[in-house]
This record gives C-alpha cells, structure tokens and sequence, in this order.
C-alpha cells in the first residue's frame, strides 16, 4: 500500500533553501525529500528532548514519593514512641499525694520550661536525641 502523502507550501530563509540544495545535489536526493527528511529529523529530536524531560520528572516525583514514604514511617515511629511512653509513664508513676500537688505542679512547670529550652536548643543547633547522649538529659530528670 502506498503512503498518503500531502502537498504543503512552506517558505524557507534564503540560507536554509540554499543549504537544503547542497544536500540534494551533493547526496542526488530530489529535494522535497530532503526537506521532508530535515522535518522528521528535527521532530524526532523534539520527541526524545520531551521524553527525556519526562523521565527526568518521573525521577523527580520517585525521589519525593521515597521521601513521603520515609518521612510517613518516621511519623508513625514517634507516635507509637510517644504513646508507649505515656502509658509506661502513666502506669509506672504513682498519684501525687494531695499535701505535695502544689510543690509537685510548681517542679512540673519548672521541669517542662528546662525541657522545651533543651528542645528549642537541639532544634536550633540541628541535634537529634540519638546524638544528644547525655548533654542536657539531667537538666530535664533533676530540674
């Protein structure tokens, strides 16, 4: 079966037609086909640039999406961390006795400020608790 082909009309700059004809003259080629031939060619490369671009994105999205998955596990780690910690606490500390909640609740609050100065320190200087072995650690136990 014969390919369809179409007539179309294309105005070219002086110094395109007149490497167009060297190309056809040098390589005996009718020059339609060797336009039609630099048409396809310079598409073709549009093609593979756009795929290029496209498996670049893809690559891109991959690494974000690894990213989320790590960052979505990191957050169930700490807030099943935090929960067993409250319920340790919760089950292995005795009530205040009545006559000693206001001494407690004061130390509390003393405590918790020490606490969150040390996280806001961490924090600040980009340590984590695993590379804060110690430092701090008895400024939040023994306020």
């Amino acid at each position: 079966m014969k390919e369809l082909k179409i007539q179309q009309t294309i105005r070219l700059a002086p110094e395109v037609l007149a490497a167009a004809k060297a190309v056809a003259r040098r390589t005996n080629t009718p020059l339609a086909v060797v336009l039609a031939d630099a048409v396809r060619r310079t598409l073709a490369a549009e093609d593979s640039v756009a795929d290029q671009l496209q498996s670049a994105h893809l690559a891109v999205l991959n690494r974000v999406a690894s990213a989320e998955r790590k960052v979505v596990a990191e957050i169930a780690f700490l807030e099943e961390a935090l929960g067993l910690f409250v319920r340790t606490f919760l089950n292995h500390t005795p009530a205040v006795p009545e006559s000693e909640r206001a001494a407690a609740s004061l130390s509390g609050q003393v405590r918790f400020l020490k606490f969150l100065e040390l996280l806001h320190r961490n924090l600040k200087q980009g340590i984590t608790i695993l590379e804060d072995r110690g430092t701090g650690e008895s400024d939040v136990r023994h306020g």
